[in-house]
């Protein structure tokens, strides 16, 4: 059975309390009853309340030193780990440690983080620890390691600049921690849920007979990194689970298929926590996994001599991860049972939500399979409506871009300034030279109080740089409007349900997204190109118009509209 327990005084923070909500939830609705061949759980958690981070702060005189903005995260994490927790806390943690034996997620938990008006999503850091080591001390020591970077996390240079950029005070941020227990089984040293997903109650972009509020969810093999960093995953409608566009034909499910996952390694108990929160995981190919069982459900093998794909695992072909198994022959009830959750999540909050989950199947089939939810937050697109009419009476010469898959509601007004990346320029195996030029771009712009609309092939803010242009929060933070472009050589699906995605709509940052070679969806660029440039860079160019941009948002029909200053 899981647990849920507080300790240390003042707040859970923003993931806590959706924790313990949902977990409420699932009491009162009893899914079990309805599916009682799952195991629907919240893993056993512990939160360290806020008042602990104040302590921390202050008994260690780091809040001087952590307000510096010249210091590097780098040098944060140094002085946030050479800090001592209070003896009363680690007296609490080796408790914790003595019932907590298998893999823990220690994650953020702050105030202002899954608030219902400015809900945060990845901006702070989570370290998942292999909690192997034979020495408590050792277990202890690098669990208060984490801890302590978790911390550290509040004052590093994206974070200051998401709080920036959303009018909230550093100040006024306070760190609760949530200690969780890993899902997943140990195959040889690598640690792993069958797989990982991410579920919004509201679709931004509903294709087919989709609505918005069919809502979304976002799949992939091992741990959850894969979907919440933007790289490839499966997306369907819990209400169509039948309809996947980007797996409509061998070709594209060998091009969009999930090839790598994301392994807690815990072969080496011995290890080095930084600033950079990944130090413990391991990325194997898919087809390196095989012999662990986990792919029988959800991998399918191309045939390389009939070109097909079959649902079923061989040694014939490279696996492809296509999640058939689940979702048509449902080995596992995953869409009714999304549905079901989001649908109570949904009424329990009054607003649209988004959880993230893992799915695990007992190796040796002698347990019933588990359905973890492991986050609950409030996804709150705005509801102010903006009609867009688009017939034969519309002056295509007069529009800048026009699109029917965007996010967002209403006009945004006085936008003058356009940082983008021209299709001549871009090239595919320079993308992170691109993201450092556009952080270039945001702090000139930001200085000057400049909001700017981006424009640039790909997914924007993905993990994977050869899907798009690999943008931290701290290097777009001025932005106001973001259009993900597809060109012929370059034609990368919108990301969703990632936690880049998530800070786009609490946010109200509008979201575009423009198909290539289109009538009647398109971006102008021999109009852009003409406009005065202000700056420019190997890859990027800053133009800055004379008169604003006028920028329309439709949320019902997820449509966008940009007119050419001057016109109508």
């Amino acid at each position: 059975d899981s647990s849920f327990t507080r300790i240390r005084g003042d707040s859970l923070g923003g993931k806590g309390r959706g924790i313990a909500f949902m977990r409420s939830l699932l009491v009162r609705y009893n899914l079990e009853k309805k599916y009682p061949d799952i195991n629907i759980t919240v893993p056993s958690t512990v939160v360290i309340g806020t008042l602990e981070f104040d302590r921390f702060v202050s008994d260690n005189n780091l809040i001087e030193f952590a307000n510096r903005e010249d210091l590097s995260d780098n040098e944060l994490a140094k002085a946030f780990l050479e800090g001592q927790i209070c003896d009363e806390l680690k007296d609490n943690l080796a408790k914790v440690l003595q019932h907590f034996k298998s893999p823990l997620a220690v994650r953020s938990s702050s105030l202002l983080e899954d608030s219902q008006s400015r809900p945060f999503a990845g901006i702070y850091s989570t370290y998942m620890l292999p909690n192997s080591h034979k020495s408590e001390a050792v277990r202890l020591s690098q669990l208060c390691q984490a801890i302590k970077l978790v911390y550290a996390s509040v004052f590093f240079k994206e974070s200051r600049a998401y709080l920036k950029s959303t009018s909230s005070k550093i100040e006024e941020e306070k760190m609760a921690v949530i200690i969780q227990e890993v899902v997943g089984n140990d195959y040889g040293g690598r640690v792993y849920p069958t797989f990982s997903g991410v579920a919004q109650s509201y679709n931004f972009y509903p294709v087919g007979h989709q609505t918005f509020e069919d809502g979304i969810v976002s799949v992939a093999a091992g741990l959850g990194k894969t979907v919440v960093g933007g790289e490839k995953v499966l997306r369907f409608s819990p209400s169509y689970p039948g309809i996947i566009p980007e797996f409509s034909s061998p070709e594209l499910i060998l091009e969009n298929s999930q090839r790598e996952l994301y392994v807690l390694d815990t072969s080496k108990s011995n290890f080095i926590l930084s600033e950079k929160d990944d130090s413990t995981l391991m990325k194997p190919n898919i087809d390196d996994i095989k012999k662990d069982g986990t792919l029988e459900f959800i991998a399918s093998t191309y045939d390389r001599n009939d070109r097909m794909i079959r649902d079923s695992m061989s040694d014939e072909g490279p696996a492809l991860i296509t999640f058939s198994g689940v979702l048509k022959y449902d080995a596992f009830p995953l869409a009714p049972l999304v549905k079901d959750i989001l649908d109570i999540g949904k009424r329990g909050m009054g607003c649209p939500i988004e959880i993230e989950f893992a799915v695990n199947f007992d190796k040796e089939n002698k347990k019933i399979p588990t359905f973890a939810i492991l986050q609950l937050r409030p996804l709150v697109p705005s509801h102010e409506h903006c009609e867009i009419i688009w017939d034969e009476n519309t002056n295509r010469e007069n529009v800048f871009i026009h699109s029917d898959k965007a996010l967002g509601n209403g006009v945004v007004k006085s936008i003058r300034n356009i940082v983008y990346v021209p299709p001549e320029t871009f090239d595919p195996s320079k993308t992170i030279e691109i993201a450092d030029e556009i952080g270039k771009m945001n702090e000139i712009l930001l200085t000057s109080s400049l909001p700017y609309i981006l424009i640039g092939p790909g997914r924007w803010g993905t993990e994977d740089r050869w899907l798009g242009i690999p943008v931290k929060w701290s290097q777009i933070s001025g932005v106001r409007v973001m259009v993900e472009t597809a060109l012929e050589d370059f034609d990368i699906k919108p990301s969703q349900g990632t936690h880049f995605f998530h800070n786009i709509t609490s946010r109200g940052i509008g979201y575009i997204n423009v198909p290539f070679k289109s009538k009647d969806f398109f971006i102008d660029w021999k109009w852009l190109d003409k406009q005065k440039t202000v700056n420019e860079l190997k890859f990027v160019k800053h133009a800055q118009l004379s008169h604003p941009l006028k920028i329309k948002f439709d949320g019902r029909s997820g449509s966008a509209l940009i007119v050419k200053p001057g016109k109508s």
